[in-house]
Order: structure tokens, then C-alpha cells, then sequence
């Protein structure tokens, strides 16, 4: 695929790293969680990309009522990682 042929689905013009630039991931993890940022910081090559991580607040045991309380979080864990 061209570069040339890619969308962006928001208002904001599509902007592409530059080739060779540490590239920036983000991870949302649950508050409960303590292996998950450690585990994928060791998946990713250290000196071509950049882990940034959001925490959610969780409650165990997990239901689809508490999974659904969750959803706004998720917004305001991803705004923190942007």
C-alpha cells in the first residue's frame, strides 16, 4: 500500500513516524495486574520503541456488569497515554 492512499478516520491529518524513530506503544492495565507491564515491556525492542502505560481501576471477580462500569475508564486511560 502507498503512503499516499492512507485515511485518517479523525479530523487530524494522518502524520507517519519517520523511518528509524522509536515508535510509542500504549498499554492499559488493570489496577489488579502486576505482570502485564512488565511482560510486554520485555516483548518490545528497547531502542525502537517507547512502552506507555495507563492504569484502570478493577474489582475482582470479574462479571459483565463490572466489565461494562469499566468503559469510561478506558477513555480516560487512554487520554492519559495520548
Amino acid at each position: 500500500m502507498n503512503t499516499d492512499e492512507l485515511v485518517s478516520l479523525s479530523a487530524e491529518p494522518l502524520r507517519l513516524d519517520p523511518p528509524g524513530a522509536v515508535r510509542r506503544l500504549g498499554l492499559i492495565a488493570l489496577g489488579t495486574d502486576l505482570t502485564s507491564e512488565r511482560d510486554f515491556a520485555r516483548l518490545v525492542p528497547q531502542d525502537r520503541a517507547a512502552v506507555h502505560t495507563a492504569r484502570i481501576a478493577f474489582e475482582n471477580p470479574t462479571t459483565p456488569e463490572r466489565l461494562r462500569r469499566m468503559q469510561p475508564g478506558l477513555t480516560r486511560a487512554a487520554d492519559l497515554i495520548l
